[in-house]
């Protein structure tokens, strides 16, 4: 049968795994079977406040577990756009990545949840004396911290409710922070340092604030995402855009 060109539809969308092995983390919780009770990834969690005890995507070497049965975060379901989150309690849960996640230079980072107002919502570590984070604070800003305590921020933004998070940095050390309600913002400072994260979903001496979920994650190395590729994946997934 000869083939119809007008017919013919060649989807250029863009999705994460066209970055490749530059996407080092990409945590989905509405990914099916993605989400595990156990960190043997043993039991998929199915059923709302489960235990997340593993979260892994196919094709993504670094997954997400926690071996400690007290600070596994909850699987959720019906969270942003009817879909599934984790939820970190606000005293000490958080996931440890199989391998620290290193941003040494540019880098691309998207978070997807739900935030209160007023409150912490961080991806968080232990290294250096930097405790390096990526957060909105609840100091009303967004901020970012290397391994070595360098930070840029934002102004006043202080958001609530559903969210979608960009930020990235570039050759020059620029960082650019947007949101839902954020314009493309530019840090404060140019900010120099690798940035080394040894757990996600949490802040160090700091927990997430109560009722805030994390539905996807996506750090991507070497790489500036434009928003207009990001949002080809993001609006018909989550319902907004960055």
């Amino acid at each position: 049968m000869p083939l119809d060109k007008k017919k013919l539809v060649i989807s250029r969308r863009w999705h994460p795994r066209r970055v490749g092995s530059d996407l080092l983390l990409w945590m989905d919780a509405s990914e099916p079977s993605g989400v595990y009770e156990e960190s043997t990834f043993t039991t998929v969690a199915t059923d709302d406040a489960d235990p997340a005890g593993g979260i892994r995507k196919s094709g993504v070497a670094i997954s997400l577990s926690q071996s400690n049965g007290t600070l596994r975060p909850a699987f959720k379901l019906n969270q942003t756009y009817g879909k599934p989150a984790i939820l970190p309690d606000s005293v000490d849960d958080y996931m440890v990545p199989s391998a620290n996640i290193v941003l040494p230079g540019v880098f691309t980072v998207v978070m997807i949840g739900f935030k209160t107002v007023s409150t912490v919502w961080s991806l968080g570590s232990t290294i250096g004396v930097g405790h390096p984070a990526i957060t909105l604070h609840s100091d009303t800003q967004i901020y970012i911290t290397t391994d070595g305590g360098a930070s840029s921020a934002t102004a006043v933004f202080n958001p609530s409710g559903n969210i979608a998070v960009r930020i990235t940095r570039d050759v020059n050390d620029n960082v650019m922070m947007k949101a839902t309600g954020l314009a493309n913002t530019p840090g404060n400072v140019a900010m120099v340092g690798t940035m080394t994260f040894d757990r996600i979903m949490s802040r160090f001496g700091q927990a997430n604030g109560a009722g805030n979920t994390f539905s996807e994650i996506m750090i991507i190395k070497d790489r500036i995402i434009p928003d207009v590729s990001l949002n080809q994946y993001i609006c018909p997934k989550w319902g907004m855009r960055i």
